[in-house]
């Protein structure tokens, strides 16, 4: 099961490089209200 190399992310679900879907678990408390690559953020941090 381990190493889990991730490809994408988004709001609480990570993507493997196998195609599963997995909950983030190890969300930090900065990024736990608003998820992986939440769109409003991109965009702020883009600008």
């Amino acid at each position: 099961m381990l190493p889990v190399f991730i490809t994408d992310a988004s709001g609480g679900v990570l993507r493997d490089v196998d195609g599963n879907s997995l909950i983030d678990l190890g969300a930090g408390i900065a990024v736990v209200s608003v998820g992986n690559a939440a769109p409003h953020v991109v965009q702020r941090v883009r600008e």
